[in-house]
């Protein structure tokens, strides 16, 4: 692990980094959290993903469906969250080399979100939400310990990191979402 000596500029930034990762890191946890609280008693919480579904019935009496209590608020909370994620890529990094990139994938989301809310389609798009939020609880994680980790906690990060990937978007996904 590189060492920065006091008062340089170089540590300085890392330490606005990590703190950057940590707080990622806390809101993914706390959201998340709240997310599979809202949706712990639904027909539409599968129990892969911790749930006691067994079949994801996400449009059944569309566009009249039930709604968990506070889904709606916790969206608007997400909403918010993207949208700040955007203004914050668009202030402060637009001389990074991935800008486009960051631009797009905030901006999808954005609409994506949005959308969900606006059509009453809640219920797939909490799944989808907690979906992607438990791996990027250990994305974040991973940067957090890469940056004040050493290399063997590095490599358990990862592997966690990419099988909550691996489990969430390439077999949770497909297999049971989208089937």
């Amino acid at each position: 692990m590189k060492k920065y000596p006091l008062g340089t500029r170089q540590r300085k930034e890392r330490i606005d980094k990590t703190a950057d990762y940590m707080a990622k890191f806390l809101y993914y946890m706390t959201t998340n959290g709240y997310l599979a609280y809202i949706m712990r008693d639904t027909d539409f919480y599968h129990w892969t993903l911790g749930g006691k579904a067994s079949y994801l019935d996400l449009f059944s009496d569309f566009p009249c469906l039930k709604i968990p209590d506070y889904l709606p608020e916790f969206y608007v909370i997400k909403l918010s969250y993207y949208s700040h994620e955007m203004l914050y890529v668009l202030t402060y990094y637009r001389n990074k080399p991935d800008f486009s990139e960051l631009v797009l994938h905030h901006f999808v989301t954005i609409i994506l979100v949005f959308f969900s809310y606006s059509t009453n389609c809640l219920r797939i798009g909490a799944v989808v939400l907690i979906l992607h939020g438990i791996s990027d609880v250990w994305v974040a994680n991973l940067k957090v310990m890469i940056e004040i980790s050493p290399r063997k906690y590095l490599i358990v990060a990862y592997f966690i990191m990419l099988s909550s990937f691996v489990y969430t978007r390439v077999i949770v996904f497909p297999f049971i979402v989208i089937r």
